[in-house]
């Protein structure tokens, strides 16, 4: 839910137009043209996201956490990047 909630909050900022069909590789291509700053938290968020949904691996404690700290530094860097417009 926070990997959805992240991608919720880039396509409301507009970093990236979220679509059912988009690929977390496209997702970070079209970041890194619109927000660059924060295409490095996406690609570790999405690989968090990859290895339990895809991978069908266990997401622990550790993981949930490192999760909503790069949602929590994304939403910090959309917060200073909407005061400098």
């Amino acid at each position: 839910h926070a990997f959805l909630a992240l991608l919720l909050l880039m396509n409301e900022r507009e970093w990236v137009r979220a679509q059912t069909w988009k690929t977390n590789r496209e997702y970070a291509e079209e970041l890194h043209d619109r927000e660059p700053a924060a295409a490095r938290s996406f690609i570790e968020a999405a690989r968090l996201f990859e290895h339990v949904y895809y991978g069908r691996g266990e997401a622990e404690a550790r993981d949930y956490e490192r999760m909503t700290e790069l949602l929590a530094s994304l939403v910090r860097e959309g917060a200073g990047h909407a005061e400098t417009k």
